[in-house]
């Protein structure tokens, strides 16, 4: 989701505001699988436990960004991450 948010604010060329500098890791998830996720949680009746639901694969907010750029640049759309 945060991916499409980006995309989207860099083609319409608005400001992306970054918290500190960009370099903190973080699990990105689809949304499907999460839901999936949650599913199976319901379905097998667990109550009162925690669970960490992620996709097992951390980037950092500054490298989705640089795979942005880098996808937009192979089609052609001519913009610079400041």
């Amino acid at each position: 989701m945060i991916k499409n948010k980006l995309v989207r604010k860099i083609i319409s060329e608005k400001k992306i505001t970054i918290w500190g500098n960009g370099e903190k890791i973080r699990d990105f998830i689809y949304i499907k699988e999460f839901i999936a996720y949650v599913l199976k949680i319901y379905k097998l009746n667990i109550k009162n436990e925690i669970f960490n639901i992620s996709s097992g694969k951390s980037y950092a907010i500054n490298q989705v960004l640089r795979k942005i750029e880098y996808i937009l640049s192979a089609s052609n759309y001519n913009y610079k991450i400041q």
